[in-house]
């Protein structure tokens, strides 16, 4: 039987890493109309993460805001499963990075994690929390782990890890 595309055995790890971003001022307002949509492209997966907030006006750095994230996996063979998803946070007041919220976390409960192939996906709102007042640009560096089952006699599993940034601009 050949192995899964993800992977060349249960044991090994691919991972595709995104730097912390340090955004200019004039940096794009991903979230201005409410929602983002990135496709990102890893290891032979294709996976669609899709940012959204209830109300598209501008980040306040004041107040906790909700951002919602779904993801799903283009693989109509394979069963992915999203096992936990990190969002770290740099805040840039336009000249330097300053000190951002610790990050925020969701790991499944459930074994081997969230099934995110079709017709499933991952869907999860987390609160962010305030920023710094001189905030002009907040980034999310948003870490997604999946597990992928390779033989369903010893269950083994590969795991990729796939990092997405979403960039908004604060209000000042």
């Amino acid at each position: 039987m050949p192995l899964p595309e993800m992977s060349t055995a249960a044991t090994s790890e691919a991972q595709t890493t995104a730097p912390d971003v340090t955004p200019s001022p004039g940096s794009t307002d991903e979230l201005a109309s409410g929602l983002a949509h990135h496709v990102v492209r890893s290891g032979g997966l294709t996976i669609d993460v899709t940012y959204s907030v209830a109300t598209p006006t501008r980040w306040a750095s004041d107040g906790g805001t909700p951002v919602q994230v779904e993801v799903a996996v283009r693989d109509r063979v394979r069963k992915i499963y999203l096992t936990r998803t990190t969002m770290r946070f740099v805040v840039n007041d336009g000249t330097s990075n300053l000190p951002g919220p610790d990050p925020l976390v969701d790991t499944t409960n459930l074994t081997p994690g969230y099934l995110v192939t079709p017709p499933y996906s991952y869907v999860q709102s987390f609160s962010v929390p305030p920023v710094d007042r001189t905030a002009q640009v907040l980034t999310m560096n948003v870490k997604l782990e999946l597990v992928s089952l390779v033989d369903k006699k010893a269950k083994d599993y590969s795991k990729q890890t796939v990092t997405d940034v979403l960039t908004t601009v604060v209000a000042v």
